[in-house]
């Protein structure tokens, strides 16, 4: 018999004991088998019949009665054999001679046993008096050994007669939860609990669970403290906007409690190992749906508990609990439901479109290098094959979902986990294709007059804020054209129609705005602007404030003259944004008031307005920095034009007010 470092339970036969026991030193004396090594690999040799009788390997060791059944099991022997000859080897002796030693050592143990509990038999550890009994039992054994031996004599005294793998560890909780124990008996407990939760069926005993598989791994969660006991992780439904409520067993939450204590570290150590144990079953962890037989269309909802079950298992957001094994059994989870031949069954009878979007969803869900290569190689397929476009453009049946798919599976291919010169290539190709697709069903025909229906811009911008367009050729174009084209008063007056007042024009201006910062096109809010308007007639006043309205302009401020107009401005240059002009007027004249804007504001959008088109007035105008002109008489379309070419400069005129304000 040896003693064993590794930390996870195994089957005999696997290679892990193997490479195990043939590392660590070999037994040679009685108390060598008493060590806690030696006690874990004495639990993987016995498992089966550990697990049969409900035993310990701590029990097994300490008890005569379970020493004398294991004696007439087969299992026994076989697992002497096994040890030796595995050892054999580098001991240099003959198997049969390993084996007749480790005999002879088991034989020498249950006299000890024996001898030791005849001579002194400890007393059953009892809750609330188990801290007193170890100081006692410490202070009459002439060993550290004789001590450790006497306190697991002890709590298994108080494990005899338990039904099962629960009702042994409520006793050891009681004991626990009693009073405060010294560092040897928190050690003994402790042990005891490791060696409960590496038996088989003892966390769905302390679960009280059979099935499913997902409750019992919850359960392990909590006990680990990495899940709070109410929360339901590993559930997809949720009910009126609320995820259920899980109800634990009491033993649940007390271990969550217990095993916090820096004492318990090898306990916690074990039930990782079980955790990885009910990680390792063939159940699903969402349960079947009629006519899914086979959970083909529940494969990304069970990838995604997996990948939230990772995040869980990786507290701090970088390494698992329990290191390389715990991604070694989740990779063995998925790989479990990642294979080519599951991926032929989810995809079949779908659309090319819709395959690549599964295939897509999928890289980002599944778990683990190996499932993750499957998918990309798949998906990779699809992409690299030279039918791909017109296949992806075939799965839409409407010019415009046809447009949209492209720009779609372009999106997926960014976010994907693809290396960075892959989704670039891929990103151009499908851009080549949009654009493509552009030219040949004339989607931008509209645009090559100056002036495009207006409904025909505002659909343009409808889908280039849905994301229609792909990024590169295609997006630069439909912005390029929307910029252009977005705010001319014809499309404004058409997004306007139907309007019943000011307020819903402002909303709908802003819900304009709003779309066009989705859509990536520069856009003035027009109902934000501030306008001076300077206008002796009172009917020319009226009309400019009635075309400004119509547009959705709110602030406008009128000046009867230029000399009201320059006591507006005075001290409050940067309170307007456009001010539109009359060239002609008493006591002060529009080139007078231009010349004074200039002075303060110097790049300020300021339109005249002149009944003198000649071309010596244009050029004492421009002169003077004008911005623009416009010719009495002008019907309303043709200044909201010059409008809004004003009110898209504005925003220079507000970068240099706000330059010019103190710090």
């Amino acid at each position: 018999m040896t003693s064993d470092k590794a930390a996870q339970p195994a089957e005999p036969e696997s290679d892990s004991d193997a490479a195990a026991s043939a590392e660590v030193p070999a037994c040679t004396q009685p108390d060598d088998l008493y060590l806690p090594e030696s006690r874990l690999l004495l639990g993987r040799l016995l498992v089966g019949w550990l697990q049969g009788n409900h035993v310990t390997p701590t029990e097994l060791l300490h008890t005569p009665h379970w020493q004398k059944q294991v004696e007439s099991d087969r299992s026994y022997r076989s697992a002497l054999q096994h040890v030796a000859d595995l050892q054999a080897p580098r001991l240099h002796v003959k198997p049969a001679q390993r084996l007749t030693d480790l005999v002879a050592l088991v034989g020498a143990v249950l006299k000890q046993t024996r001898a030791r509990l005849a001579a002194g038999k400890p007393p059953e550890a009892k809750a609330g008096q188990f801290a007193a009994q170890v100081r006692q039992l410490e202070a009459a054994a002439e060993s550290p050994a004789e001590a450790a031996f006497l306190i697991d004599a002890a709590l298994s005294q108080a494990l005899h007669g338990s039904r099962d793998w629960a009702d042994k560890a409520e006793r050891l909780l009681t004991l626990w939860e009693a009073e405060a124990l010294p560092p040897s008996a928190k050690a003994a407990v402790a042990g005891l609990l490791a060696e409960i939760f590496r038996s088989p069926g003892a966390l769905h005993d302390i679960s009280e669970r059979v099935d499913p598989v997902t409750l019992v791994i919850e359960d392990a969660l909590v006990m680990l403290g990495l899940l709070a006991p109410e929360r339901a992780l590993l559930e997809l439904e949720v009910l009126d906007g609320k995820a259920p409520v899980r109800q634990r067993m009491p033993a649940v939450t007390r271990l969550a409690a217990v095993l916090g204590d820096p004492a318990m570290a090898g306990a916690r150590q074990a039930l990782v190992g079980a955790l990885h144990r009910e990680l390792g079953r063939k159940d699903r962890l969402l349960p079947a749906v009629g006519g899914d037989i086979y959970g083909v269309n529940q494969l990304i909802p069970e990838l995604q508990l997996v990948g939230g079950l990772a995040e869980a298992l990786k507290p701090d957001g970088h390494a698992f609990i329990g290191g390389h094994a715990t991604a070694e059994a989740l990779e063995r989870r998925v790989g479990r439901l990642v294979s080519v031949g599951a991926l032929q069954d989810l995809l079949e009878g779908r659309t090319v479109l819709e395959k690549v979007e599964t295939l897509f969803d999928l890289q980002t869900v599944v778990f683990g290098a190996y499932a993750r290569r499957i998918v990309e190689d798949y998906l990779r397929s699809f992409l690299e094959d030279r039918d791909f476009p017109g296949r992806l453009l075939d799965s839409s049946k409407t010019r415009l979902k046809k447009l949209k798919s492209v720009a779609e599976v372009q999106r997926k291919v960014k976010a994907s986990l693809f290396p960075a010169d892959d989704r670039l290539r891929w990103m151009t190709m499908l851009d080549q294709v949009q654009a493509l697709f552009i030219r040949t069903n004339q989607v931008f025909a509209p645009f090559e007059k100056d002036k495009p229906p207006p409904q025909k811009v505002l659909e343009t911008l409808d889908l280039c804020a849905e994301g229609a367009f792909t990024e590169g050729e295609c997006m630069k174009r439909a912005r390029t054209l929307l910029t252009r084209y977005g705010q001319r008063p014809t499309v404004i007056r058409e997004f306007l129609a139907g309007v019943k007042d000011s307020a819903e024009g402002a909303a709908r201006l802003a819900a304009l705005g709003e779309k066009m910062r989705r859509a990536g096109v520069p856009f003035t809010d027009v109902t934000r602007m501030r306008v001076l308007v300077v206008e002796d007639e009172e009917a020319a006043a009226g009309y400019i404030r009635m075309v400004l309205g119509d547009m959705g302009v709110q602030s406008v401020t009128v000046a009867r003259d230029g000399r009201e107009a320059l006591e507006l401005f005075t001290d409050h240059e940067d309170d307007y944004d456009i001010i539109v002009c009359d060239w002609m007027m008493p006591r002060l004249s529009g080139i007078d008031v231009l010349k004074q804007v200039r002075s303060v504001r110097p790049v300020l959008p300021f339109l005249m307005v002149t009944a003198l088109a000649t071309q010596p007035a244009v050029e004492e105008a421009m002169a003077h920095d004008v911005t623009a002109y416009i010719a009495k008489p002008f019907p309303p379309e043709q200044l909201e034009e010059k409008l809004m070419v004003l009110m898209n400069r504005g925003h220079k005129g507000a970068k240099e007010a706000a330059a010019r304000k103190p710090k």
